[in-house]
């Protein structure tokens, strides 16, 4: 018995920012890639990390920004059924400055040990 309709595929795309969270669900056709997803998702267009280009309606990422379950990926990778696309923010802050400036603010002074 031949099946006429193509096999689909349902994967979630989501998108965390320091106040708000976003999540779509999306059926695809059986060998969509991560691109094809994010052409599907209204909040990855308008987010800093992905530009859909008019001309050839193709998404555009620093695809060190967009993976799939905590794994970094190009926007070529083929999805399979339950995937979940992450787009993540860019680091702001380098974490030994963060580091250095919470030891300054906590009155921390180099060189001084804690007395016993």
């Amino acid at each position: 018995m031949s099946l006429s309709a193509t096999a689909t595929i349902s994967v979630s795309v989501i998108q965390a920012s320091s106040h708000e969270f976003s999540q779509r669900h999306l059926k695809l056709a059986e060998g969509s890639t991560v691109g094809d997803a994010l052409l599907m998702v209204e909040f990855a267009q308008t987010s800093p990390v992905v530009r859909v280009a008019s001309p050839a309606n193709e998404p555009e990422a620093s695809e060190s920004f967009v993976g799939v379950w905590g794994k970094r990926v190009r926007l070529s990778q083929v999805l399979v059924d339950g995937d979940r696309i992450e787009l993540y923010r860019p680091i702001l802050a380098d974490a030994k400055s963060a580091r250095k400036s919470n030891a300054i603010r906590q009155g921390y002074r180099a060189g001084r040990t804690k007395s016993r």
